[in-house]
């Protein structure tokens, strides 16, 4: 929507500035003109009218006529010329503010959004520590092997049950379930997307010697995953 808005305005600066350059044309086409028309009363001669000098006189003040009313419409064009270009750049002033504040606005929810993320990697990191303190480490390769079975799956649905197996065994300590945990939350296979939860699981998987999780570390980091 912001970026409709953006373009129509500009849109009409460009317009408008394209009228004002056409107006400006027209005013030195009519001075021109204009010009033309009295050099050409101001030759007349008698003569050329049979040497009816009345006749002379008004094809003159004909033509000047003529002449007065370009002349006016010239300087009707330079005033809307002026006109329009002032208008064109009050426009511009108002696409260049615009963007500034969507740039703002931008700058304004990354911020928020990142300390969000902060505060949620907190509070997880919290949560896992404490249930990490109470969980018993029986059966855990047994249920990592389950949830890599399911994990492997083609079948959307069928992967997303790898989840369940993973968090008990990571639960319980076991470093694998812990990297492939952190890959369920990033893809969201089983639960909803969180980069957050993923960043501690992969934290503690690299603590407990997987080598993979601190390439995916970086990456989250560097922002190649979000």
């Amino acid at each position: 929507m912001k970026k409709t808005s953006t373009g129509l305005i500009t849109f009409v600066v460009v317009l408008l500035a394209i009228g004002g350059l056409v107006q400006l044309i027209f005013t030195f086409v009519f001075l021109g003109k204009a010009s033309e028309l009295e050099s050409y009363a101001n030759s007349l001669r008698v003569s050329d009218f049979g040497g009816i000098e009345a006749l002379r006189d008004s094809v003159k003040e004909s033509v000047l006529s003529s002449a007065r009313s370009l002349r006016q419409s010239a300087y009707i064009c330079l005033v809307s010329s002026i006109i329009t270009f002032l208008t064109a750049c009050a426009f511009g002033e108002i696409v260049r503010n615009f963007k500034l504040l969507c740039e703002n606005d931008e700058v304004l929810k990354t911020e928020i959004s990142n300390e969000i993320n902060k505060e949620t990697y907190k509070i997880v990191r919290r949560e896992i520590n404490e249930s990490l303190s109470d969980k018993s480490h029986e059966d855990t390769e047994e249920l990592f092997r389950i949830g890599l079975n399911y994990f492997k799956s083609s079948n959307e649905s069928e992967r997303g049950k790898s989840f369940t197996y993973f968090e008990m065994a990571a639960f319980k300590g076991h470093a694998k379930a812990m990297y492939n945990l952190a890959a369920c939350y990033i893809n969201g296979y089983g639960a909803e997307k969180s980069i957050p939860k993923a960043l501690v699981w992969l934290e503690k998987a690299d603590n407990h010697g997987v080598m993979q999780a601190k390439e995916l570390i970086d990456k989250i980091h560097s922002g190649q995953i979000s």
